[in-house]
């Protein structure tokens, strides 16, 4: 599809990131993210098998914009084009000309392919058939002061949170090994489900660590007291921005303040490595005990939009502290261990 923008051409193609060289040059456009890479959509494509839909953006042989999404869903369901399923965020990047000419066409494919919706994450669409919700923040920590002045603006619980975890004989450490995040996911299960949130499957984690943590642009920092892990967070680097992607801990332990050890440990280690900024990831507005605990570190929240064509539908259109949402995690709680495992990555799916 070629749109003429006063004297440009440009050109929107579909594409397949994965066998297609020119979606790394969208990488580099300016407001690129971890989630518009190729190591990302590789990540999604294999985990959870969806169609992709990535958009590209041409002038010539030049490369101008992009926009990264799957289609999700079923037949049964309704399928949806979702930018971009399990991610913060996946707005359509480039040249401003170059937005009309990709929104044009992913309308027209949603009229072709009757989806039940179009669903652009961290983005407000210009077209006025668009309409956006906005249920979450983004939280971003700049790097762009010395790590004094950094721990200055963190606040007293911060501080009071590391002195504990340090008093309690707590020590962290960064590590990259596959036997290092299988020990995170180990803590991740315990987590979610007592937080009602079902599991990402094993898949998605061996594919973040040989698309990541092989290629030196992936960690987890443990914290471990008498010779156990206590404590473990997946960051994430892409560009000159880490992303705090995971979190969980061991129920039993947090008395010692783990986490706090553990985010300190990556914020000295990203400062020390000249990055810019760490993105503490999405937060929905009403998780008051989120929201505060981001702001201690000194984060500051960016409104992260939703929008959608024709209609409003989806997981990210519903608040997360809907009745509906309420209830289900409410039922997950209380499910054995080792169903959560079993039917955890079916529903995660489906959560798309």
């Amino acid at each position: 599809m070629s749109t003429r923008t006063g004297d440009r051409m440009i050109t929107v193609e579909n594409i397949d990131p994965l066998s297609d060289p020119r979606w790394r040059d969208v990488e580099t456009l300016p407001g690129a993210t971890l989630y518009h890479s190729t190591a990302w959509a590789r990540v999604l494509a294999q985990t959870y098998g969806f169609p992709s839909r990535y958009y590209l953006a041409v002038e010539g042989a030049r490369v101008v914009g992009g926009l990264p999404g799957f289609e999700v869903g079923s037949a049964w369901r309704g399928r949806r084009f979702v930018a971009l399923p399990f991610s913060d965020l996946a707005a359509p990047v480039g040249a401003p000309e170059a937005m009309p000419a990709i929104l044009a066409m992913v309308v027209g494919d949603a009229k072709r392919q009757a989806w039940r919706t179009v669903e652009v994450r961290g983005a407000t669409v210009q077209p006025a058939d668009f309409t956006t919700v906005t249920h979450n923040d983004l939280y971003l920590l700049p790097l762009d002061q010395s790590l004094c002045d950094l721990v200055r603006g963190f606040s007293d619980s911060v501080r009071w949170g590391r002195k504990r975890a340090l008093r309690d004989g707590v020590t962290a450490a960064r590590a990259s090994s596959e036997a290092a995040l299988a020990e995170f996911y180990r803590l991740h299960q315990l987590t979610r489900r007592k937080l009602g949130v079902p599991v990402q499957p094993w898949r998605f984690f061996e594919l973040l660590w040989r698309e990541f943590f092989a290629r030196d642009a992936g960690f987890v920092v443990q914290a471990t007291a008498a010779g156990r892990v206590i404590a473990s967070a997946v960051f994430l680097r892409h560009g000159s921005r880490l992303y705090y992607k995971f979190s969980a801990s061991d129920p039993g332990a947090l008395a010692s303040q783990p986490n706090s050890l553990v985010l300190w440990n990556a914020i000295e280690w990203a400062h020390a490595a000249g990055l810019t900024e760490i993105d503490l990831g999405k937060t929905v507005r009403e998780n008051a005990g989120l929201v505060r605990f981001k702001r201690s570190w000194g984060a500051q929240a960016v409104a992260l939009p939703h929008s959608y064509f024709p209609r409003v539908v989806g997981v990210g259109a519903e608040s997360e502290d809907s009745p509906r949402l309420r209830a289900v995690r409410a039922v997950w709680r209380h499910l054995p261990l080792p169903v959560t495992r079993l039917v955890g990555g079916l529903v995660y799916r489906a959560l798309a």
